[in-house]
């Protein structure tokens, strides 16, 4: 009879733990790139695109090499990437946990190309051996010709498809230059980012998340939420592993916010720390200010408990977070963090 209590109980807590998860943490989404590798003539523009992000979510674009590879425009699911210099670049775009990459490798181009690339008010020098007469299909007033007549240059004036040609006698050459936005945008792309900023206006007048909230990769927890949620895990963990050494469970499968981030930090501090064997804990100690009890917490301990909690990651903002509302006085390089008062027992784990 106990035993199926127990079985019971962890049933009825895991099932709580799920539902909290389910109402906290977005539905994974499945990103791409529309290439993962990419090879460009130098002078060259090319529009990278993120697929799966209809939503809207918030995309951070990078560039390993500016000088090979520059990003002209960061916009929403697309990033314009200039081919400057012949070499290469990784290029990296960030949304939530997932970091895609597309590996770019930039060559010469010829110094009268077939095609070419351009954004608008972008501008390229073509050259030929010979002196030659110099000629558009349209955009009149783009073209400078040169006074030796070997060398022109185009301006790029406005979206759309021009032919450069180049003529000495029968002979005769032809670029066709595409030229795009500046932010690489199509018709489709202006109608969909109209709609996702109406959605977001209408969201907030209503009462709902605000744009910069809906734009967020992380996940922010209410105060009743965190606290209900880590008391659910440590329950949880505790019938599951019949333990009371809750620190055991380390899942990292949530993009918390900086905030939730500094909070669990807190309460790990508040209630285990001190209590492992590890070089982090051992270097806690307790102080008495002013008869209240506290933790004198010091920085590499600091970054050592987040990692334990939140995995391999940046956490800088975490901490500055942490320091801000947590840390009661300084002294020195070490934290004291008060260990009074009613905390009430969110555990340590969290999913």
């Amino acid at each position: 009879m106990k035993n199926g209590r127990r079985i019971l109980c962890k049933r009825f807590l895991l099932a709580l733990l799920l539902m909290v998860v389910m109402s906290a943490v977005p539905a994974a989404a499945s990103y791409s790139l529309k290439k993962t590798s990419l090879t460009l003539k130098k002078g060259n523009v090319y529009v990278l695109r993120l697929n799966g992000n209809s939503d809207g979510a918030k995309v951070t674009w990078k560039t390993s090499a500016k000088k090979k590879v520059a990003l002209v425009s960061k916009k929403h699911n697309r990033a314009v990437l200039r081919a400057k210099a012949t070499g290469s670049a990784v290029i990296t775009a960030k949304i939530g946990t997932e970091k895609l990459t597309c590996k770019i490798k930039v060559v010469k181009n010829d110094k009268y190309p077939s095609k070419l690339t351009l954004c608008i008010g972008d501008t390229f020098s073509f050259a030929t051996a010979k002196r030659c007469g110099w000629e558009l299909s349209n955009q009149k007033g783009a073209l400078k010709t040169a006074s030796s007549g070997k060398k022109a240059t185009f301006t790029a004036k406005k979206k759309g498809s021009v032919k450069v040609i180049a003529s000495k006698g029968k002979k005769s050459y032809s670029c066709t230059v595409k030229i795009i936005r500046k932010d690489g945008a199509t018709s489709a792309d202006l109608a969909e980012e109209k709609a996702l900023s109406e959605e977001k206006e209408s969201e907030t007048e209503n009462g709902g998340s605000s744009a910069e909230t809906v734009e967020a990769s992380q996940v922010e927890l209410s105060d009743d939420l965190k606290y209900m949620m880590t008391s659910l895990a440590q329950s949880a963990v505790k019938w599951q592993m019949d333990t009371d050494y809750v620190y055991e469970c380390n899942i990292h499968s949530m993009d918390l916010a900086a905030s939730s981030m500094a909070f669990m930090t807190y309460q790990y501090i508040y209630h285990n720390a001190g209590d492992l064997d590890t070089e982090a804990d051992l270097s806690i100690v307790e102080k008495e200010l002013d008869g209240a009890p506290y933790k004198v917490v010091g920085e590499k301990a600091l970054n050592a408990f987040m990692t334990h909690l939140f995995g391999e990651e940046d956490h800088s903002l975490a901490l500055q977070t942490f320091k801000s509302k947590y840390v009661a006085h300084v002294e020195g390089n070490a934290y004291l963090v008060e260990t009074f008062g009613d905390f009430g027992d969110p555990g340590l784990s969290y999913f």
